[in-house]
């Protein structure tokens, strides 16, 4: 998979499985570019937490994608976002698609 920005590992990745849903966006996004940036929220919490996705596989309606995610923001509650916690994925107030994290 080829990136549109040069990839540096960042200390603060957190890496997810994804599943965008069938009908709520027009296209699925392209998690490789660093330009995707919705928010996640854990199911069961209202808190947003806003992510921009680094790297990522494929993404086709309804199949699991694999990504790396970056938190955007200092002082909000990430440490929520670990091993085996399920999220949904936030645009605005719409849940777009779901996930779990894998490695923090």
């Amino acid at each position: 998979m080829k990136s549109c920005l040069p990839r540096l590992l960042y200390p603060s990745d957190m890496f997810v499985y994804v599943t965008f849903f069938e009908g709520a966006r027009k296209a699925p996004p392209r998690l490789s570019c660093g330009r995707y940036c919705p928010h996640f929220v854990v199911k069961g919490d209202g808190e947003y937490l806003g992510v921009r996705f680094t790297e990522g596989t494929e993404c086709v309606f309804g199949s699991e994608a694999y990504a790396a995610v970056l938190p955007m923001y200092e002082g909000v509650g990430y440490h929520k976002l670990k091993p085996g916690v399920s999220f949904l994925i936030m645009e605005g107030g719409s849940a777009v698609g779901e996930g779990i994290v894998d490695s923090v």
